[in-house]
């Protein structure tokens, strides 16, 4: 017969863990109930520890906030640096662009940011944290489709332009969204910015291989 034997956790993987289901009890609360809404007392017992455990890693309400958004925005900057290092010969980079854009900012991991900011933007310190925050997960993000766009052979001086006005676009229909949420008409407009895209970029293109020296 043999004997296995489970490895017991290290203190440091104890208050890993610890930290981590506390931040994401917080998460999930600011999701539901906005941060205007958001206990403490509620985040503790979601993720099932005493208040002095939580009080211990996180002192604040602002301190756990902050901390689940810092979480959400590291996860979804790694999913999107994953999925441009994927796609990065993809025959339609503009269409994986929006794709990636509409995953984060008609999620949940935008829309909480944009509570926290509107609701606890008046708070200079909170703010600056916040974008300090959204500058050191979403700028790596951007430069990783700005190389593929240039793998893509968009030319250099177009495709961070490009790249820009395809985010601001999602983004803008995602904020439209609170008081006009029309799934269909945004697919269409995504695709009508695709294609305008494209056959921009075709219309370059062949201007360049006719252009006299």
């Amino acid at each position: 017969m043999t004997v296995t034997t489970k490895r017991r956790r290290t203190r440091q993987e104890h208050r890993e863990e610890t930290s981590e289901r506390i931040i994401l009890a917080a998460f999930d609360v600011i999701r539901r109930r906005g941060y205007s809404g958001f206990r403490i007392a509620e985040a503790q017992e979601v993720a099932g520890v005493s208040r002095g455990a939580l009080l211990h890693y996180f002192p604040t309400k602002e301190a756990l906030a902050l901390a689940a958004l810092e979480y959400a925005f590291a996860a979804s900057r790694a999913e999107a640096e994953s999925r441009a290092r994927d796609l990065a010969d993809a025959a339609d980079p503009i269409e994986e662009i929006i794709r990636d854009s509409e995953a984060f900012f008609f999620g949940d991991h935008f829309l909480v940011a944009l509570d926290i900011l509107m609701s606890a933007g008046k708070d200079p310190a909170i703010r600056s944290q916040v974008q300090a925050i959204a500058r050191a997960h979403r700028l790596p993000v951007e430069r990783a489709w700005l190389d593929v766009l240039r793998t893509a052979d968009i030319p250099e001086h177009l495709a961070e332009d490009i790249l820009w006005l395809t985010i601001s676009m999602i983004r803008g229909l995602a904020i439209r969204a609170f008081w006009q949420d029309e799934p269909a008409r945004f697919e269409r407009l995504h695709l009508l910015w695709r294609d305008m895209l494209v056959n921009y970029l075709a219309a370059v293109r062949t201007d360049k291989r006719t252009r006299l020296p």
